[in-house]
């Protein structure tokens, strides 16, 4: 009934925009616990990734269910997948917790525009692992944003600079669990785009699978960073504290929101790999963190700089260089594409005609140019898509 509507279209848009709102959440959950005097960056880290029962419940039991009883055998993921799974699971484990980390030693400005370097890691490790090719814009983007990042590093100070509790002598090893964080975060991307490329699953199914396995095993392995660190020693005189003030309710809304943020900017993240790249959610994911920094002058009420604000302005300079060149890049890949596909059909409409003007009682099963004989003009139609599929190089970063 609805199927003239473009549903894969819609459904990006809508992983776009999950990822968007969702990915802001976590900045401003870990900040918003400073109005309670929670400074626990391991508790933020287990709670933000404790979604999981709710996407095996919610969503992916009841695909995989539909998907056991339409196969009509028990789903099981295969062992190379899983181990990917877990794999992905491992590096996300490290990168949230050094990222949520450096949240509780930095402004969320200068977090947001520290954790833009994930552009100049992503260039990195596409070039290494996918193979991509990119231009002198992707290279300035990943300039600029070093530069940017550059910049706050330069103009870190002692406390002074920090507006509000708890304030730290230097922002030097925040910046440094940041940069940390950014390039994990590069190469689970890349790694989640091979993935998701390769799995021979719904593009849904596959994206909450992987999303509940990114939060499986994080909430395995931060408790046993917990009582490592002896963390969980604070938790119980500082979440007093919140019940005493009278703000359990209020605590309790931010904590879901925060859960229900993460599950959705992370399955959007997985929907948007999976249909575009890496790259593309890189590049997304820079505009959301330039909207958060822009949201923690008026929201959080943070000091304003000029060196915060030239580095914010900077790292938006870097965002349009790295759209100048996606769009450049696709515009040089459609002409290529079509001159070797043009080059390839020619070739096949060549041997077509040879084969139509070949003595029709030859052998059928000899090809044109053998020698012996011609065969049908079917045969030879059969084989150029197939081919051009296989041939074509991979162009640009879509």
């Amino acid at each position: 009934m609805l199927g003239w509507l473009p549903w894969k279209e819609l459904g990006l848009a809508a992983a776009i925009l999950g990822v968007l709102v969702g990915a802001s959440g976590e900045v401003l959950f870990v900040k918003s616990m400073r109005f309670w005097g929670v400074d626990l960056a391991l508790f933020s880290a287990f709670l933000v990734q404790s979604y999981w029962p709710l996407v095996a419940v919610g969503a992916w039991g009841p695909m995989a269910a539909r998907k056991a009883a339409a196969d009509n055998r028990c789903y099981s993921i295969p062992w190379p997948r899983l181990r990917a799974y877990m794999v992905l699971g491992v590096v996300t484990t490290a990168a949230n917790t050094l990222r949520l980390l450096a949240l509780s030693m930095l402004p969320a400005s200068i977090f947001v525009v520290a954790s833009s370097s994930d552009i100049v890691f992503n260039i990195l490790f596409s070039r290494l692992f996918l193979k991509k090719r990119f231009g002198a814009w992707h290279y300035t983007a990943a300039v600029l944003a070093t530069v940017g990042m550059s910049i706050v590093a330069a103009g870190s100070k002692p406390s002074s600079a920090c507006h509000a509790p708890p304030c730290h002598s230097s922002l030097l090893p925040g910046l440094a669990c940041t940069v940390v964080a950014a390039a994990l975060v590069a190469a689970n991307a890349v790694l989640a785009e091979c993935v998701l490329k390769d799995q021979k699953v719904p593009g849904m199914f596959g994206a909450l699978e992987l999303a509940m396995f990114y939060s499986i095993v994080p909430s395995v392995l931060t408790p046993i960073l917990v009582m490592a660190t002896g963390e969980w020693k604070q938790w119980g005189p500082v979440l007093g504290n919140v019940g005493l003030h009278g703000s359990t309710a209020a605590f309790a809304m931010v904590c879901s929101g925060a859960v229900m943020s993460k599950l959705v900017s992370r399955t959007g993240r997985f929907v948007v790999i999976r249909e575009k790249s890496a790259f593309f959610f890189a590049m997304l994911n820079s505009a959301v963190r330039l909207a958060t920094a822009m949201a923690a002058y008026v929201v959080l009420g943070e000091a304003f700089s000029w060196a915060k604000g030239a580095a914010v302005a900077i790292v938006g300079l870097a965002l349009a260089a790295y759209l100048r060149g996606n769009f450049l890049a696709k515009q040089t890949a459609e002409p290529d594409s079509t001159e070797l596909r043009g080059a390839l059909l020619g070739e096949s409409a060549a041997i077509q005609v040879v084969s139509q003007d070949w003595s029709p009682s030859t052998s059928s099963t000899s090809r044109p140019g053998s020698g012996r004989g011609g065969g049908s003009a079917d045969e030879v139609e059969l084989v150029p898509y197939d081919i051009l599929a296989a041939v074509m190089p991979a162009r640009g970063n879509e």
